[in-house]
Protein backbone atom coordinates (compact mmCIF):
# COMPACT_ATOMS: atom_id res chain seq x y z
CA UNK A 1 0.00 0.00 0.00
CA UNK A 2 1.42 3.75 -1.22
CA UNK A 3 2.82 5.64 2.37
CA UNK A 4 0.85 9.18 2.06
CA UNK A 5 3.23 11.85 2.93
CA UNK A 6 1.78 14.93 4.91
CA UNK A 7 3.90 17.95 4.82
CA UNK A 8 4.26 20.21 7.43
CA UNK A 9 6.36 22.95 9.40
CA UNK A 10 7.95 21.92 11.29
CA UNK A 11 6.94 23.28 14.82
CA UNK A 12 5.71 21.61 17.77
CA UNK A 13 2.23 23.05 17.21
CA UNK A 14 2.44 22.34 13.28
CA UNK A 15 3.43 18.87 13.99
CA UNK A 16 0.91 18.30 16.47
CA UNK A 17 -1.53 19.55 13.69
CA UNK A 18 -0.34 17.06 11.11
CA UNK A 19 -0.53 13.98 13.43
CA UNK A 20 -4.13 14.85 14.00
CA UNK A 21 -4.80 14.20 10.42
CA UNK A 22 -2.74 11.61 10.28
CA UNK A 23 -5.02 9.77 12.79
CA UNK A 24 -7.14 10.13 10.65
CA UNK A 25 -5.48 8.45 7.82
CA UNK A 26 -4.44 5.61 9.56
CA UNK A 27 -7.99 4.96 11.51
CA UNK A 28 -8.69 4.50 7.94
CA UNK A 29 -6.12 1.78 7.15
CA UNK A 30 -3.81 3.72 5.29
CA UNK A 31 -0.17 4.23 5.71
CA UNK A 32 1.30 7.94 6.69
CA UNK A 33 4.55 9.30 7.24
CA UNK A 34 4.91 13.15 8.23
CA UNK A 35 7.62 15.41 6.34
CA UNK A 36 8.68 18.43 8.26
CA UNK A 37 9.94 21.40 5.94
CA UNK A 38 11.15 25.48 6.79
CA UNK A 39 8.86 28.40 5.20
CA UNK A 40 9.42 31.92 4.54
CA UNK A 41 8.28 32.48 7.88
CA UNK A 42 10.24 30.41 9.68
CA UNK A 43 13.24 31.84 8.52
CA UNK A 44 12.41 35.41 8.71
CA UNK A 45 11.60 35.66 12.23
CA UNK A 46 12.07 39.40 13.17
CA UNK A 47 10.17 40.79 10.48
CA UNK A 48 6.43 42.08 11.17
CA UNK A 49 4.07 39.91 9.06
CA UNK A 50 2.32 42.68 8.24
CA UNK A 51 5.14 44.30 6.74
CA UNK A 52 6.10 41.36 4.47
CA UNK A 53 4.83 41.90 0.92
CA UNK A 54 4.95 38.17 -0.16
CA UNK A 55 1.45 36.10 0.66
CA UNK A 56 1.62 32.64 1.86
CA UNK A 57 4.79 33.16 4.06
CA UNK A 58 3.48 29.93 6.24
CA UNK A 59 1.99 27.79 3.51
CA UNK A 60 3.63 28.34 0.15
CA UNK A 61 6.85 26.05 0.60
CA UNK A 62 4.34 23.46 2.00
CA UNK A 63 2.48 23.78 -0.99
CA UNK A 64 4.61 23.42 -3.48
CA UNK A 65 6.22 20.42 -2.28
CA UNK A 66 2.75 19.01 -3.35
CA UNK A 67 3.20 19.98 -6.97
CA UNK A 68 6.46 19.05 -6.74
CA UNK A 69 5.38 15.33 -6.00
CA UNK A 70 6.84 15.40 -2.58
CA UNK A 71 3.70 15.33 -0.87
CA UNK A 72 0.21 14.22 -1.04
CA UNK A 73 -0.96 16.86 1.82
CA UNK A 74 0.14 19.59 3.33
CA UNK A 75 -1.13 20.90 6.87
CA UNK A 76 -1.82 24.32 7.75
CA UNK A 77 -3.43 27.06 10.49
CA UNK A 78 -6.48 27.70 8.13
CA UNK A 79 -5.94 31.58 8.87
CA UNK A 80 -2.53 31.33 7.32
CA UNK A 81 -3.84 30.18 3.98
CA UNK A 82 -4.24 33.50 1.55
CA UNK A 83 -7.26 33.87 -0.56
CA UNK A 84 -5.69 32.68 -3.76
CA UNK A 85 -3.65 29.50 -3.58
CA UNK A 86 -1.01 27.93 -5.78
CA UNK A 87 -1.85 26.67 -9.79
CA UNK A 88 -3.12 23.29 -8.83
CA UNK A 89 -3.38 23.34 -5.26
CA UNK A 90 -7.09 23.16 -3.47
CA UNK A 91 -8.48 22.67 0.36
CA UNK A 92 -9.44 19.88 0.44
CA UNK A 93 -10.67 19.57 4.05
CA UNK A 94 -11.09 22.05 7.29
CA UNK A 95 -10.47 20.05 10.68
CA UNK A 96 -13.33 20.52 13.04
CA UNK A 97 -12.72 23.93 15.02
CA UNK A 98 -11.08 24.43 17.89
CA UNK A 99 -11.77 27.48 20.58
CA UNK A 100 -11.26 30.11 18.31
CA UNK A 101 -10.72 33.21 20.38
CA UNK A 102 -7.13 35.01 21.62
CA UNK A 103 -5.50 34.70 24.72
CA UNK A 104 -3.96 37.27 26.66
CA UNK A 105 -1.42 36.07 28.76
CA UNK A 106 -0.41 37.91 31.69
CA UNK A 107 0.58 37.81 35.61
CA UNK A 108 -2.43 40.18 36.36
CA UNK A 109 -5.82 40.69 34.58
CA UNK A 110 -6.03 42.69 31.91
CA UNK A 111 -8.34 45.57 32.42
CA UNK A 112 -5.61 46.81 35.03
CA UNK A 113 -2.69 45.85 32.79
CA UNK A 114 -0.10 48.32 32.38
CA UNK A 115 2.81 47.70 30.38
CA UNK A 116 4.59 46.58 27.17
CA UNK A 117 2.55 43.71 25.40
CA UNK A 118 3.62 41.85 22.73
CA UNK A 119 2.10 40.92 19.64
CA UNK A 120 2.59 41.05 15.20
CA UNK A 121 -0.41 40.79 14.87
CA UNK A 122 -2.21 44.31 13.33
CA UNK A 123 -5.77 42.51 14.04
CA UNK A 124 -4.87 42.23 17.79
CA UNK A 125 -2.81 45.46 18.72
CA UNK A 126 -5.46 48.23 16.77
CA UNK A 127 -8.40 45.97 18.36
CA UNK A 128 -7.19 46.65 22.07
CA UNK A 129 -6.44 50.33 21.41
CA UNK A 130 -9.57 50.78 20.42
CA UNK A 131 -11.61 48.65 23.54
CA UNK A 132 -8.90 49.02 26.02
CA UNK A 133 -6.94 51.86 25.34
CA UNK A 134 -3.35 50.02 25.40
CA UNK A 135 -0.15 51.58 23.71
CA UNK A 136 2.75 50.41 24.17
CA UNK A 137 2.95 47.28 21.94
CA UNK A 138 6.00 45.51 20.61
CA UNK A 139 6.63 43.34 18.24
CA UNK A 140 6.94 39.72 18.96
CA UNK A 141 8.00 36.81 16.28
CA UNK A 142 8.47 32.76 16.61
CA UNK A 143 6.31 30.06 17.56
CA UNK A 144 4.04 29.37 20.80
CA UNK A 145 6.88 28.00 22.80
CA UNK A 146 9.39 30.86 21.88
CA UNK A 147 6.48 33.72 22.76
CA UNK A 148 6.22 32.39 25.93
CA UNK A 149 9.87 31.86 26.77
CA UNK A 150 10.08 35.91 26.25
CA UNK A 151 7.19 36.59 28.23
CA UNK A 152 8.59 33.89 31.26
CA UNK A 153 12.00 35.85 30.76
CA UNK A 154 10.12 39.74 31.35
CA UNK A 155 11.25 40.58 28.10
CA UNK A 156 6.68 41.51 28.14
CA UNK A 157 4.63 42.08 29.99
CA UNK A 158 1.83 40.27 28.27
CA UNK A 159 1.77 38.55 24.73
CA UNK A 160 -1.22 37.09 22.65
CA UNK A 161 -1.56 33.71 21.87
CA UNK A 162 -4.61 31.41 20.06
CA UNK A 163 -6.47 30.02 22.68
CA UNK A 164 -6.28 27.05 19.97
CA UNK A 165 -2.65 26.82 20.26
CA UNK A 166 -2.57 26.58 24.15
CA UNK A 167 -5.29 23.81 24.06
CA UNK A 168 -3.47 21.66 21.43
CA UNK A 169 -0.17 21.55 22.64
CA UNK A 170 -1.60 21.32 26.71
CA UNK A 171 0.05 24.94 27.63
CA UNK A 172 -0.90 26.52 30.49
CA UNK A 173 -0.11 30.02 30.90
CA UNK A 174 -1.15 32.74 33.71
CA UNK A 175 -4.00 35.07 31.47
CA UNK A 176 -7.44 34.97 30.45
CA UNK A 177 -9.60 34.75 27.58
CA UNK A 178 -10.01 37.30 25.49
CA UNK A 179 -13.58 38.07 24.65
CA UNK A 180 -14.42 38.48 21.23
CA UNK A 181 -16.09 42.22 22.10
CA UNK A 182 -12.86 43.19 22.54
CA UNK A 183 -10.55 41.64 19.92
CA UNK A 184 -12.62 39.47 16.89
CA UNK A 185 -11.58 36.44 15.93
CA UNK A 186 -8.97 35.99 12.76
CA UNK A 187 -11.01 34.20 9.57
CA UNK A 188 -10.91 30.55 9.98
CA UNK A 189 -8.80 30.85 13.79
CA UNK A 190 -8.66 27.50 15.06
CA UNK A 191 -9.18 25.77 11.86
CA UNK A 192 -6.61 22.82 10.78
CA UNK A 193 -6.83 23.12 6.68
CA UNK A 194 -5.73 19.93 4.66
CA UNK A 195 -4.02 21.05 1.08
CA UNK A 196 -3.81 18.84 -1.93
CA UNK A 197 -3.73 18.97 -5.27
CA UNK A 198 -6.71 19.66 -7.58
CA UNK A 199 -9.27 16.96 -8.36
CA UNK A 200 -6.44 14.16 -6.95
CA UNK A 201 -6.99 10.66 -5.36
CA UNK A 202 -5.58 12.43 -2.24
CA UNK A 203 -8.05 15.20 -2.02
CA UNK A 204 -11.09 12.91 -2.33
CA UNK A 205 -9.66 10.84 0.55
CA UNK A 206 -9.09 14.20 2.70
CA UNK A 207 -13.03 15.12 1.76
CA UNK A 208 -14.50 12.23 3.35
CA UNK A 209 -13.43 13.86 6.85
CA UNK A 210 -15.54 16.87 6.06
CA UNK A 211 -18.09 18.39 8.87
CA UNK A 212 -20.87 20.43 7.40
CA UNK A 213 -20.54 23.24 9.95
CA UNK A 214 -17.09 23.63 9.86
CA UNK A 215 -16.97 23.92 6.05
CA UNK A 216 -19.69 26.56 6.15
CA UNK A 217 -18.12 28.89 8.07
CA UNK A 218 -14.36 28.71 7.39
CA UNK A 219 -15.52 28.98 3.72
CA UNK A 220 -17.63 31.97 4.67
CA UNK A 221 -14.89 33.23 6.39
CA UNK A 222 -12.79 32.76 3.22
CA UNK A 223 -15.30 34.45 0.89
CA UNK A 224 -15.95 37.64 2.79
CA UNK A 225 -11.96 38.11 3.31
CA UNK A 226 -11.66 37.62 -0.25
CA UNK A 227 -13.79 39.26 -1.60
CA UNK A 228 -13.24 42.78 0.42
CA UNK A 229 -9.52 42.12 -0.74
CA UNK A 230 -7.87 42.15 2.89
CA UNK A 231 -4.90 40.67 4.22
CA UNK A 232 -3.23 40.41 7.72
CA UNK A 233 -2.23 43.85 7.18
CA UNK A 234 -6.26 45.08 8.03
CA UNK A 235 -7.28 45.04 11.66
CA UNK A 236 -10.40 42.85 10.89
CA UNK A 237 -12.13 39.80 12.89
CA UNK A 238 -14.90 37.56 11.10
CA UNK A 239 -16.80 34.62 12.45
CA UNK A 240 -19.20 32.85 10.73
CA UNK A 241 -21.55 30.62 12.79
CA UNK A 242 -23.31 27.48 11.01
CA UNK A 243 -26.38 27.12 13.75
CA UNK A 244 -27.74 30.89 12.80
CA UNK A 245 -25.91 31.03 9.06
CA UNK A 246 -24.41 34.38 9.95
CA UNK A 247 -21.79 35.77 9.63
CA UNK A 248 -20.24 38.72 12.05
CA UNK A 249 -17.71 41.42 10.70
CA UNK A 250 -15.78 43.89 12.37
CA UNK A 251 -12.94 46.39 11.83
CA UNK A 252 -11.12 49.24 13.55
CA UNK A 253 -8.23 51.27 13.09
CA UNK A 254 -7.05 52.13 16.55
CA UNK A 255 -9.79 54.57 17.10
CA UNK A 256 -13.32 53.77 15.58
CA UNK A 257 -15.12 50.28 15.43
CA UNK A 258 -17.24 48.93 12.79
CA UNK A 259 -19.33 46.23 13.26
CA UNK A 260 -21.61 44.53 10.60
CA UNK A 261 -24.09 41.12 10.49
CA UNK A 262 -24.68 39.21 7.70
CA UNK A 263 -27.62 36.28 7.33
CA UNK A 264 -27.54 34.17 5.22
CA UNK A 265 -24.90 33.98 1.65
CA UNK A 266 -22.41 37.33 1.43
CA UNK A 267 -23.87 39.65 -1.45
CA UNK A 268 -22.96 42.48 -3.54
CA UNK A 269 -25.05 44.50 -1.08
CA UNK A 270 -23.03 43.53 1.79
CA UNK A 271 -20.01 43.83 0.24
CA UNK A 272 -20.41 47.52 -1.16
CA UNK A 273 -22.22 48.11 2.77
CA UNK A 274 -18.56 47.43 4.85
CA UNK A 275 -16.63 49.04 2.32
CA UNK A 276 -18.32 52.17 2.33
CA UNK A 277 -17.86 51.88 5.85
CA UNK A 278 -13.67 50.75 6.38
CA UNK A 279 -12.06 52.31 3.61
Amino acid sequence: MEKLRIATRDSKLAIFQAERFAKLLTQSGLNVEIIKAKTLGDHDTKSPLYELKQVGIFTSELNKMLIDGEAHFAIHSAKDLPSQLEDGVEISLFMDRDDYRDFFVSKGPMKNFKGIIGTSSKRRELFLKQSMGFKDFKIIRGNIDTRIRKFNEGIYDAIIVAKAGLDRLGIEVPGEVIPENIIPPAPNQGIIAVTSLIGSQYSKIARTFQNEAVLWEASHERELMSRLGLGCHNAVGIKSEYSTKTTKFSFTDGERRFDYLIKGEITDKDIKFISDNIW
